[in-house]
């Protein structure tokens, strides 16, 4: 007979191997597969049984359990803290949803997070990306100073790492990101704002890099798209004096592109996204590729080598016959992005 304690290690080991083999992912495990929870071990058995049972291949979109994570609590790791969604147009929806949180981004958040940035980077389908959040008073107050008090100096300066490759990411996904900002966007919460290709903003949003009111500095992009944005004196002066501002300054700075009534963001965010859904995709990607790029060139000559290249890229496209035969007929042309 197979003792309790020996089917849960079995189970364990089960669940560890499926893991290391991107059968499941950590977020689906009851435990961290790094080392033992015995408050789990009674679930194991059956956890296991399901996964072999219905053969899992789910992707990361809840918490998972960080070595050494102490500051993020059972429940948390288990909640939904990027909530993902795409409609029938191809338009994306990542929603921040932390609010008794202020939508600060904890580890959980920034796992889940990175998930959803490697499943967008590769999914030819989405049109469109829209970022918002479930809160009207607060888009992000940015990283988790709760949990970071927690960290050491090494694991703090690992996170600000990951959280910058967060942000990057949203910047380098190939079809547009659109940011809905209503409430206060402060620190990292505007890092992110900032990596999205425009920014509208209700009425009532108040934004800034305030990181220097806690003698540190902001990691996560912001001395470098905030100067890119808005100029760099500008930037200077806002990440100096730990300034915030208003979305009327905010929009004459150039720090934002639209400012529409309070609550109004999202919808404005989808009018705008649904635009960009009827044209051809494969051209939207392009052009976003040919600036881009083009910005990054040395010279003029370079910038243009790069929208050359990206012209020529979508010659051959089907979605190219299509939209020459959709304007010698009179109709509307239907992209499939090929």
């Amino acid at each position: 007979m197979v003792s309790r304690s020996c089917t849960s290690l079995m189970a364990k080991r089960t669940l560890t191997s499926l893991h290391r083999n991107r059968v499941v992912s950590s977020a689906c495990l009851p435990f961290p597969y790094y080392g033992p929870r015995t408050d789990t071990y009674r679930e194991l058995p059956r956890f296991a049984a399901r996964v072999r049972q219905e053969s899992w291949i789910l992707p990361c979109r809840r918490g998972i359990h960080n070595r050494g994570d102490n500051a993020v609590n059972a429940s948390e790791g288990t909640e939904t803290h990027v909530e993902r969604s795409i409609d029938e147009d191809g338009i994306v929806t990542l929603t921040l949803n932390r609010p008794k949180a202020a939508n600060t981004m904890g580890r959980v958040m920034l796992r889940q997070w990175t998930e959803c940035m490697r499943d967008l980077a590769h999914n030819d389908e989405v049109r469109c990306v829209v970022v918002t959040s479930v809160s009207a008073k607060v888009f992000s107050a940015g990283a988790d100073l709760r949990e970071r008090a927690t960290m050491s100096s090494d694991e703090a300066a690992e996170f600000v790492t990951a959280l910058r490759t967060g942000m990057e990411s949203l910047a380098q996904l190939p079809m547009p990101v659109i940011c809905a900002m209503e409430g206060v966007a402060v620190g990292g919460g505007l890092e992110l704002a900032l990596a999205a290709d425009w920014i509208i903003c209700g009425q009532n949003a108040w934004m800034g890099l305030v990181e220097t009111s806690l003698a540190i500095v902001p990691g996560a992009g912001g001395t470098q798209r905030l100067s890119r944005r808005i100029g760099e004196a500008r930037a200077k002066e806002l990440i100096f004096r730990a300034h915030k501002i208003d979305s009327d300054t905010a929009f004459t700075y150039g720090l934002v592109q639209h400012v529409v009534p309070a609550g109004m963001a999202t919808s404005k965010a989808f009018e705008m996204a649904r635009e960009i859904a009827q044209n051809g995709p494969l051209a939207i990607r392009a052009a976003k590729k040919a600036i881009d790029k083009g910005m990054e060139a040395a010279t003029m000559g370079e910038a243009l080598e790069v929208e050359r290249s990206c012209y020529q890229s979508i010659l051959s496209t089907e979605d190219r016959l299509e939209g020459l035969a959709a304007f010698r007929e009179g109709r509307r042309p239907d992209y499939k992005g090929r």
